[in-house]
Protein backbone atom coordinates (compact mmCIF):
# COMPACT_ATOMS: atom_id res chain seq x y z
CA UNK A 1 0.00 0.00 0.00
CA UNK A 2 1.55 3.25 -1.10
CA UNK A 3 -0.51 5.62 1.10
CA UNK A 4 -1.60 3.86 4.28
CA UNK A 5 -3.46 6.87 5.70
CA UNK A 6 -5.53 7.17 2.51
CA UNK A 7 -6.23 3.43 2.59
CA UNK A 8 -7.46 3.72 6.20
CA UNK A 9 -9.67 6.66 5.26
CA UNK A 10 -11.15 4.74 2.34
CA UNK A 11 -11.89 1.70 4.50
CA UNK A 12 -13.39 3.89 7.22
CA UNK A 13 -15.66 5.56 4.68
CA UNK A 14 -16.60 2.27 3.03
CA UNK A 15 -17.56 0.68 6.36
CA UNK A 16 -18.90 3.87 8.00
CA UNK A 17 -16.43 3.67 10.87
CA UNK A 18 -15.36 6.82 12.69
CA UNK A 19 -11.59 7.25 12.78
CA UNK A 20 -11.74 7.39 16.58
CA UNK A 21 -12.67 3.70 16.44
CA UNK A 22 -9.66 2.71 14.32
CA UNK A 23 -6.32 1.52 15.65
CA UNK A 24 -3.27 1.44 13.41
CA UNK A 25 -0.09 -0.49 14.18
CA UNK A 26 3.09 0.75 12.54
CA UNK A 27 6.83 0.47 12.94
CA UNK A 28 8.58 2.94 10.65
CA UNK A 29 8.52 6.41 9.08
CA UNK A 30 6.35 5.24 6.19
CA UNK A 31 3.59 4.67 8.76
CA UNK A 32 3.67 8.23 10.17
CA UNK A 33 0.62 9.59 8.32
CA UNK A 34 -1.50 6.54 9.16
CA UNK A 35 -0.37 6.65 12.81
CA UNK A 36 -1.31 10.32 12.89
CA UNK A 37 -4.71 9.73 11.25
CA UNK A 38 -5.89 6.75 13.29
CA UNK A 39 -7.87 7.15 16.48
CA UNK A 40 -5.37 4.99 18.32
CA UNK A 41 -1.82 4.87 17.05
CA UNK A 42 0.34 1.95 18.14
CA UNK A 43 4.05 1.89 17.38
CA UNK A 44 6.00 -1.35 17.66
CA UNK A 45 9.69 -2.12 17.51
CA UNK A 46 10.88 1.34 16.53
CA UNK A 47 13.52 3.56 18.08
CA UNK A 48 12.40 6.63 16.12
CA UNK A 49 11.78 9.27 18.81
CA UNK A 50 9.39 11.37 16.70
CA UNK A 51 7.18 8.33 16.05
CA UNK A 52 7.31 7.30 19.70
CA UNK A 53 6.14 10.78 20.71
CA UNK A 54 3.36 10.72 18.09
CA UNK A 55 1.99 7.33 19.14
CA UNK A 56 -0.68 6.67 21.74
CA UNK A 57 0.84 3.32 22.65
CA UNK A 58 4.48 2.33 22.28
CA UNK A 59 5.55 -1.32 22.34
CA UNK A 60 9.36 -1.62 22.15
CA UNK A 61 9.22 -5.23 20.96
CA UNK A 62 8.81 -6.02 17.28
CA UNK A 63 6.06 -8.07 15.67
CA UNK A 64 7.74 -11.43 16.14
CA UNK A 65 8.89 -10.74 19.68
CA UNK A 66 5.61 -10.42 21.55
CA UNK A 67 4.28 -7.06 20.34
CA UNK A 68 0.92 -8.44 19.23
CA UNK A 69 0.41 -10.16 22.58
CA UNK A 70 1.15 -6.91 24.40
CA UNK A 71 -1.30 -5.01 22.19
CA UNK A 72 -4.03 -7.60 22.83
CA UNK A 73 -3.38 -7.51 26.58
CA UNK A 74 -3.59 -3.70 26.58
CA UNK A 75 -6.82 -3.69 24.55
CA UNK A 76 -8.40 -6.21 26.92
CA UNK A 77 -7.22 -4.25 29.95
CA UNK A 78 -8.76 -1.03 28.62
CA UNK A 79 -11.97 -2.88 27.74
CA UNK A 80 -12.20 -4.44 31.19
CA UNK A 81 -11.66 -1.08 32.89
CA UNK A 82 -14.33 0.49 30.71
CA UNK A 83 -16.76 -2.36 31.42
CA UNK A 84 -16.17 -2.05 35.19
CA UNK A 85 -16.63 1.72 35.06
CA UNK A 86 -19.85 1.42 33.04
CA UNK A 87 -21.24 -1.21 35.43
CA UNK A 88 -20.50 0.95 38.46
CA UNK A 89 -17.74 -1.30 39.78
CA UNK A 90 -15.04 1.25 39.08
CA UNK A 91 -16.55 3.94 41.27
Amino acid sequence: VRDKAEALQNLANQWSIDRSQIAFVGNDLNDKDALDWAGISILIGSKNRSLINLSDWYIPESGGDGALRQICDKVLDVRNKTDRKNSGEGT
